[in-house]
């Protein structure tokens, strides 16, 4: 007998099970109820031999004994594993003999037969094998090499009628998924999100010059998984298209929410796991059980389940729960992608939000990014909001910081490239003051300004918990507003792990590849994981990207290098002062992100600029600020429309 039983109570408690002459037990040691960082249960494993009471059944009885406190318990499951003649029962029957393992070679009486009886040798299932077999009276005989090997068999009568499917799931158009190749891209998507995933293919192949291709998870399941929800045959296929194109083959995005329960044993309705999520096997930690995407792209040769290697593509997911969700975020990105509505000078500014305590780690941590990203771009405009800096104000319940709440969210309003969070979270909002919560986002109006969020707390990403909508998902579904995508984490993370995977994005992100190309956002990802040593692995698989993984940040394409001012030579080691209501005259020039002149009107770019209390705007309809811009082709000049 072999039994495993799960309880949950402050207090050790007791398992029996009984049968025949067994009488097993087995402590269930108490957990502490309270700590939502604890095990959430505690395991417990039964084995044993008895002999069974006379009769062709054996009756088990399992009981969970009374303790002094609340108690809670689930059978995982009980077997019992009964050695006995080997003798026909039934129509069919499958055995098996653990006492053949040790010896050469076995003989097989099968006894009690009513007809002809056919026998397969099904150990290896993918080939079969028919036994040569003598029959003397009702009794049928064979033999097989046996010797390390538990060799399964499986009898039926040749006359038996054979068991036959029970339910028609119904009729499967043609499909052949197994013919795609040369992909740069796959979305795996549910059919309520065909609309919005077909427009943001397209997108992705007029816009990105992708090669892309589209499959329904239904679809994906018949060739890949024999029709039953897997999460692997999404892998699966990801593996396939690597080995048919490894040089090309480069991003998944799964479109649609997930969840940690998949048979829906909770009986839920809004329990609708759209996309399968990989769940780590350590169910009973809330820090250690996880949903990790990180699973689909790791496909190399002994990866896996056990989610080390290096990533092979990278992923991202999109987390809809209905059409309108799915339509408000592919709209968000197209639009930040190529909307003349999106530019701004928000483009230029990151945003740093730091948490309080912790002898000032998540502080210095986020003024380290912030250093590091003003002296690799130079016009990064960066915003600081430190928490410790602003007054905390006591309440009935908790202490709160209203005034970096306040400029968290007007920060956000004015919009960013990039807003990170480093510090204390949780699934519904930041920090133990709860200085950004799901109410703050919800009244977040960012329309055309939408940022990258990296947040590195606690499970402000966590899509596989059908019955909360956590702060990432919000953000990145919120429609016209909110996150274009988020680097976030799906359970609780640790701030030394924390720290450096934030360093190691730090260290890709802004970092132009040989072509002048920055990295799209899921390699950014992808590539900072990559980085990381075996120890870091586990904190960053439970980083997720939620977003799409081939799309770029909104960095600019090309920068401006001041060569004259008022008619000098411009040397940085040597300013100039430019007094007000003076008339200025810049001259410069247009480069790649590489700092090599632009073809397109030789780069050269002048501007005059006459500025009288206010700045320049193209819509100015008065005398009181004017900017003339001349564009110049060779040694020609002509005055432009004001960009």
């Amino acid at each position: 007998m072999r039994s495993e039983f799960a309880g949950r109570c402050r207090l050790n408690t007791t398992l029996q099970i009984l049968s025949g002459s067994g009488n097993f037990s087995r402590t269930i040691f108490g957990v502490p109820v309270s700590n939502n960082e604890a095990d959430f249960a505690s395991n417990g494993l039964i084995t044993g031999n008895f002999e069974p009471a006379a009769g062709n059944s054996i009756p088990v009885t399992v009981k969970y004994l009374p303790s002094a406190e609340t108690s809670e318990g689930w059978l995982d499951y009980l077997e019992v594993n009964a050695r006995r003649r080997l003798q026909m029962s039934g129509q069919t029957m499958g055995f098996r003999d653990l006492q053949t393992i040790t010896q050469d070679a076995t003989t097989f009486r099968v006894s009690g037969l009513s007809s002809a009886l056919t026998v397969w040798d099904v150990t290896d299932p993918q080939a079969p094998k028919k036994q040569l077999t003598q029959t003397v009276g009702n009794t049928l005989e064979f033999g097989v090499p046996t010797l390390g090997v538990l060799r399964n068999f499986f009898a039926y009568y040749d006359n038996a009628a054979l068991p036959k499917p029970e339910k028609t799931v119904g009729k499967i158009a043609n499909q052949n998924i197994h013919g795609l190749d040369n992909l740069h891209m796959v979305i795996v998507y549910h059919p309520d999100f065909e609309a919005a995933v077909q427009t943001l293919a397209q997108h992705r192949r007029d816009y990105s010059g992708l090669d892309v291709a589209t499959v329904r998870i239904d679809e994906l399941y018949n060739e890949f998984s024999s029709g039953q929800k897997d999460p692997t045959a999404i892998r699966d296929l990801a593996r396939m298209l690597l080995e048919r194109s490894p040089q090309k083959f480069d991003y998944l995005l799964l479109f649609g929410d997930g969840s940690f329960d998949p048979r829906n044993n909770t009986a839920s309705d809004e329990n609708l796991d759209f996309i399968p999520v990989f769940e780590t096997y350590q169910s009973f930690n809330p820090i250690y059980a996880y949903p990790s995407d990180d699973y689909f792209g790791l496909l190399s040769d002994g990866e896996g389940g056990a989610l080390e290697g290096a990533l092979d593509i990278a992923v991202g997911r999109i987390t809809p729960r209905t059409a309108d969700e799915a339509q408000a975020i592919i709209t968000k990105i197209i639009d930040y992608d190529k909307n003349p509505a999106t530019l701004g000078d928000w483009h230029l500014r990151l945003l740093y939000f730091g948490d309080d305590e912790d002898y000032n780690v998540h502080i210095r941590q986020a003024d380290k990014l912030s250093d590091a990203a003003e002296a690799t771009e130079k016009w990064f405009n960066t915003e600081k909001i430190y928490f410790d800096a602003y007054q905390q104000v006591a309440t009935s319940s908790e202490k709160r910081i209203p005034d970096a709440k306040t400029a968290i969210n007007a920060n956000i309003f004015k919009g960013g490239l990039i807003a990170q969070y480093i510090g204390h979270g949780g699934p519904r909002g930041w920090a133990q003051e709860r200085v950004i919560d799901n109410n703050d986002i919800a009244g977040w109006e960012n329309t055309d300004r939408y940022p990258l969020i990296i947040t590195a707390t606690c499970s402000f990403g966590g899509y596989d918990d059908y019955t909360t909508m956590t702060g990432g998902e919000q953000a990145l579904l919120k429609v016209k507003s909110g996150a274009m995508g988020l680097f976030t984490t799906v359970r609780a993370v640790y701030i030394d792990g924390n720290n450096k995977l934030t360093d190691a994005v730090q260290s890709v992100i802004f970092d132009r590849l040989p072509n002048g190309q920055y990295r799209t956002l899921g390699d950014i990802l992808k590539d900072s994981k990559n980085t990381l040593s075996q120890g870091s692995e586990d904190n960053a698989r439970r980083f997720t990207l939620l977003g799409d993984p081939a799309m770029y940040l909104a960095l600019p394409e090309h920068r401006v290098r001041t060569t004259r001012i008022n008619g000098k030579d411009f040397n940085p080691a040597q300013p100039d002062t430019l007094k007000a209501l003076m008339p200025v005259e810049m001259e410069g020039e247009v480069t790649d992100t590489m700092g090599n002149l632009l073809s397109a009107f030789n780069g050269r770019v002048f501007v005059t600029l006459f500025d009288k209390n206010k700045p320049c705007k193209r819509s100015d309809k008065t005398l009181k600020a004017r900017c003339v811009l001349f564009r110049c082709s060779g040694t020609s000049c002509s005055e432009a429309a004001l960009q």
